[in-house]
């Protein structure tokens, strides 16, 4: 673990550094009670980048910890995190696990797949590292850089300052392979969101993203890269755009989506059999109107000259 404090110059730094230092901290004791389940256990997004990627830790503050295991393994993953003191968020759309401590509420987000990925291959290219003691696991640099670009394009149509810094961050870092990466986004169909956000990584905030990266990344014409520049491209992100973006990005997830399973929809809604057959025609109508909203967003968003940085489509 790199534990780098130098001079604080940065807004807001003090307050980054003391949250981080405490969620550090309590990753290492996740980390420890899923060691004892014998569950392999992967740190995603800033969980993994403030220790390992960045070089002070107070550069890129997180809000909650995000981990991956295997879907074999969730079970036992759930029963070590309630054996640790944490509870189920209820009406949360994923499994959200909270605990309190004093004032802090600490929340850890358990995930069993990533979204795009076969999830065989996801574990035969991680990488181990340790983390005061405690062996952790992080995505292949390349497909670390490609699961950034999808959560914050593909997922939340959302190109937040502090997700495009990730990028920046990974590319200082590592030595990125272009080949390598565009072979990726090619086979899950990701192409289009990960140029885009390169590009507005590199456009927007002037980080250093390799040119031969982006020649190499840059998607022919059709429409579905014109949706994914139009939302990239927005400074201001569009209502609801997330909604529809799925579709857009990566369909084979949407009916997934749409019709969860019985233990996700009691744990969202706390629907019981037999309302829960009620909640199943409900939701695809209420989440289909909410890409309907975010489509026309979008469309009415162009029409006006688009949001700051769609002129340069």
């Amino acid at each position: 673990m790199k534990t780098t404090v130098s001079r604080r110059t940065a807004p807001g730094a003090d307050r980054s550094l003391a949250v981080n230092i405490l969620a550090l901290a309590e990753l290492k004791t996740v980390a420890a009670a899923f060691c004892s389940a014998k569950v392999d256990v992967m740190a995603l997004k800033g969980a993994y980048l403030i220790s390992e990627v960045y070089s002070n830790i107070y550069e890129r503050q997180i809000s909650d910890i995000d981990l991956l295991v295997r879907k074999k393994d969730l079970g036992a993953a759930e029963l070590a995190l309630k054996r640790t003191g944490y509870t189920l968020l209820e009406g949360h759309s994923g499994r959200t696990f909270i605990r309190r401590e004093g004032a802090a509420v600490l929340a850890v987000d358990l995930h069993s797949a990533i979204p795009y990925a076969d999830e065989t291959e996801v574990w035969a290219g991680a990488c181990s590292y340790v983390l005061d003691g405690q062996k952790l696991y992080s995505l292949a640099p390349e497909q670390n850089l490609l699961y950034l670009c999808y959560h914050m394009a593909g997922r939340h149509a959302d190109l937040d300052e502090k997700w495009l810094r990730d990028i920046g961050a990974i590319f200082a870092k590592f030595d990125i392979a272009p080949e390598k990466l565009a072979a990726l986004a090619d086979k899950y169909g990701l192409r289009e969101v990960c140029y885009h956000a390169l590009n507005e990584a590199s456009e927007r905030l002037g980080l250093a993203i390799p040119q031969n990266a982006l020649e190499v990344l840059k998607p022919g014409s059709s429409i579905k890269n014109f949706i994914v520049r139009a939302v990239c491209s927005g400074k201001n992100r569009v209502p609801f755009a997330d909604y529809f973006m799925e579709l857009v990005v990566h369909p084979r997830t949407l009916l997934r989506t749409l019709f969860p399973s019985p233990a996700f929809m009691k744990e969202r809604y706390g629907a019981k059999m037999p309302l829960m057959s009620g909640f199943y025609i409900v939701r695809p109508v209420v989440l289909a109107f909410k890409g309907a909203l975010g489509a026309f967003g979008l469309l009415f968003s162009l029409r006006r000259g688009g949001p700051e940085h769609v002129r340069r489509m």
